[in-house]
Parts: C-alpha cells; structure tokens; sequence
C-alpha cells in the first residue's frame, strides 16, 4: 500500500495538484484526459529542446506486475516496448527512441531484452522514485 493510498483509506481528503512541470505537453495529455478528467494542466514555461508536436505513443498490453526486488516488471509489455522500438528504428541509422518505463526492473528488462539483439539508439529512463 503506497503513502497515498494509506492517508486515503483514512478518511484525508486529496487535493489535486493541478499544473504538472515534468512532462512533455504530448505525454501528460493522456494522464490528464485518461485519470484527471482533463484537470491536468502544463505549466508555461521555457522549455529548450521540446520538440512541438512529438510523436508519443501509447500501447495496452495485456500482463501482469512482478515483484523483482523492490521494484516492479511486465515482461509482456517489456518485450513489446522493445518489438516497437526496433520497428520504429529498423534500418535508420541517427534515429533515436525513448521509452519510459516507471520502475528500474522495466528498464532492466528492456535492457536485457534489446541487448539480446539490436540495442542502439534506445534509451530507457529511469522513473522509480
């Protein structure tokens, strides 16, 4: 049971944080619309290298959680992450993806899994906290 959960199963009352900062405006569109019901709002601000209109990409993938340690996997969605990114990439040399995974077990996974073959031009981040 996370902190939020605990504090919610006693009766506090949330207050949402309405302006996120983090994000690529394309990325924290589906957050927003999907579990905030459009609530969620990007801050103004100066942003160097933020590309306008970026290509962001969702995908469901049908598995399930593991605990690998502390953290969390999805080997299924792992091995999809990885099957898209090479698509994506094929033959293109100077062409680079980014996938998000929000635990270190994803992203080792997904490591692991595209250094087995073509690994070059990925880069996986990092997202525990």
């Amino acid at each position: 049971v996370s902190l939020f959960e605990h504090c919610m199963s006693s009766g506090r009352q949330a207050v949402l944080l309405d302006v996120q900062f983090r994000m690529h405006p394309a990325i924290s569109r589906f957050p927003s619309l999907e579990f905030y019901h459009g609530a969620l709002v990007d801050a103004k601000m100066e942003r160097p290298g933020l590309v306008e209109g970026a290509p962001v990409q969702f995908w469901h993938v049908d598995g399930e959680e593991e605990l690998e340690g502390s953290s969390r996997v999805n080997s299924q969605e792992a091995t999809q992450a990885a099957t898209i990114a090479r698509a994506v990439i094929g033959n293109h040399s100077g062409v680079s993806v980014a996938v998000v995974a929000p635990y270190s077990a994803q992203r080792n996974r997904i490591q692991q899994i595209l250094s087995s073959g073509w690994h070059n031009g990925l880069l996986p981040h990092d997202h525990d906290r």
